[in-house]
């Protein structure tokens, strides 16, 4: 064998080595260790099956949906689910969110929690939010047309509503329940039913929210959707004309772009989520949709989440 070729591999092996000692060192210290049978809330499934404990570890320290990190469970049968926690929080089988339950259990990682993130979203009126659209920092608006009628596809779907990314995907509207248009940072939300963000068109109205960061208990504020008007809907937590001085809007499309509008490049971007009916199928234009007892499986080719 050629000596030149075995010094690289020797010297490939020394630069190597010491980092593969420091993760096993890193595992070692940190041993993944059984709670017990259930689960805590608030919680995301990760990945459909066949992953070890370990590499279960290895997609909660990863996954930007996994704000607790300290936590992860899995299913104990052969689907192998893989799941983490989507807020801060304690889990044990004392703990509150605790939900005992056969056939799941939870395991603590070894790793820290991440600091300063919140998993927001998941935690406004009971949750169950799909990320459909955002717009990135900075002075221009979704890109969208379509009048938040689902019908927009672009960019690359990135399902982080912290992401540097500006998208859309498809979704199917009469099978949505709930729209919640929020800030980037979650500081700004609301949430409204479908037909006040998409029945029927009107200018400077009031539209009935249902909560929001102004109000836990609901309130209303006007906003327009004029038909034809390709940037429409605008959509605010206050009065439209008010809302744009106080930069509290939190929807707009049709690339609109301006420095009146800085609360995009202040408080990361806008993202809008929806809310499906109860056993509406949720069909995603994104990737490839897999069906199992009724449950949603997105494929991103070598994981899937479950809806």
């Amino acid at each position: 064998m050629d000596r030149s070729f075995l010094n690289m591999c020797t010297l490939l092996l020394l630069i190597l080595a010491p980092a593969f000692a420091q993760q096993h060192n890193a595992n070692q210290a940190n041993p993944i260790t059984r709670i017990g049978s259930g689960y805590c809330n608030p919680h995301h499934w990760l990945n459909e099956q066949g992953h070890s404990d370990e590499e279960c570890r290895s997609l909660v320290q990863s996954s930007a949906r996994c704000v607790e990190k300290r936590w992860m469970m899995r299913t104990e049968h052969d689907r192998g689910l893989c799941g983490c926690m989507t807020q801060t929080g304690e889990c044990s089988v004392d703990s509150s969110n605790w939900v005992a339950a056969g056939g799941y259990a939870m395991f603590t990682t070894g790793l820290e929690t991440s600091a300063g993130m919140s998993a927001w979203h998941d935690g406004i009126l009971g949750g169950g939010w799909q990320l459909v659209r955002r717009v990135q920092a900075g002075n221009a608006w979704h890109p969208s047309t379509d009048q938040l009628m689902g019908t927009d596809v672009y960019g690359s779907f990135v399902d982080n509503p912290t992401a540097d990314a500006t998208f859309s995907i498809a979704y199917d509207v009469n099978r949505v329940s709930e729209f919640l248009f929020a800030t980037g940072d979650g500081q700004k939300w609301l949430v409204a039913s479908k037909d006040s963000v998409v029945g029927g068109f009107y200018a400077n109205e009031l539209r009935p929210i249902i909560a929001s960061s102004k109000s836990a208990t609901g309130s209303s504020a006007r906003w327009y959707r004029r038909q034809g008007a390709r940037e429409d809907p605008w959509i605010s937590l206050s009065d439209h004309h008010t809302a744009i001085g106080a930069g509290e809007i939190l929807y707009k499309g049709a690339g609109i772009g301006s420095t009146q509008f800085a609360i995009l490049p202040h408080h990361n971007g806008a993202n809008v989520f929806v809310r499906f009916q109860p056993g509406a199928r949720r069909m995603l234009k994104v990737g490839r949709l897999l069906s199992m007892e009724g449950a949603l499986f997105y494929n991103h080719g070598d994981e899937a989440e479950i809806y």
